[in-house]
């Protein structure tokens, strides 16, 4: 029997994780508009941080 887990097919049908890794098993997952989020925020940062120096 296949252990449930956090219900990640709902997530992958929702969009909100995509697979990273084709195995089965030990999958690494990404939250796709998370990271953009993390990564335009970091711009926006460096960016005001670097207008001070």
């Amino acid at each position: 029997m296949r252990d449930r887990g956090l219900g990640e097919d709902r997530l992958v049908e929702a969009r909100v994780l995509e697979p990273l890794s084709a195995s089965e098993r030990d999958r690494v997952w990404a939250a796709a508009d998370v990271l953009a989020e993390h990564d335009a925020l970091s711009a926006a940062i460096g960016k005001r941080t670097a207008e001070h120096l």
